[in-house]
């Protein structure tokens, strides 16, 4: 991962509105929950292996969609 892409990490981890017992401040960036973008701009779905213990995984449709917006602008900048 190149240098900018972790400062952008850095900086909103920093300026983020959640806990910072949030999974996102625990991991290094390449080991972040596994989610992927959708047609939705402020909705990713999330591929973690149980995403029921997650408190920001929404289920809906058979699915489960991740409602953190500290790992939605993180997705932006990770590419999902």
């Amino acid at each position: 991962m190149d240098e900018e892409k972790l400062n952008n990490i850095k900086q909103i981890l920093e300026n983020a509105a959640c806990s910072h017992s949030c999974k996102c401040y625990q991991v290094k960036p390449d080991e972040i929950c596994k989610a992927r973008a959708t047609d939705l701009e402020n909705l990713l779905e999330c591929l973690e292996d149980d995403p029921e213990q997650c408190t920001f995984s929404m289920p809906f449709g058979g699915t489960y969609f991740c409602k953190c917006q500290t790992r939605i602008e993180l997705a932006k900048i990770l590419g999902g």
